[in-house]
């Protein structure tokens, strides 16, 4: 795995790449309606969103705290308490932002799961 910076150019692509694959994700087709079926479908169509959601936030992260720690290892860094100060906060707020999406990935897939068994239990 490799970490990349906000202000890299491959930060950006990847952060276009995940953006577009979530604009990207088909909603439910209308004509389910009111069934088992669609409502496995919505919570299926919501956990990819997370999920990509959440690729997103470990991309923006991860620059975060490459900065972070590119002006750790700076040797005039500790020179620029402010600079690092300000990249410590937006860290800790990427890995809470980060945090919450992983969550509630987790939760959305649990929910899924609990959905297909008894789909299966229903029809079977």
């Amino acid at each position: 795995m490799f970490y990349v910076s906000k202000t890299g150019q491959i930060f950006f692509t990847k952060h276009n790449t995940v953006k577009n694959a979530i604009n990207g994700v088909p909603g439910p087709p209308k004509q389910m309606t009111g069934s088992l079926c669609f409502h496995l479908y919505r919570l299926e169509y919501d956990a990819n969103r997370a999920n990509l959601a959440r690729l997103l936030g470990r991309i923006e992260f991860d620059a975060y705290r490459t900065d972070l720690d590119s002006m750790q290892m700076q040797p005039g860094g500790s020179n620029n308490p402010p600079r690092i100060d300000e990249a410590q906060k937006k860290y800790a707020a990427h890995k809470d932002k980060y945090d919450k999406l992983r969550a509630d990935v987790a939760i959305k897939l649990k929910f899924l799961e609990e959905n297909k068994v008894r789909k299966q239990h229903s029809s079977g």
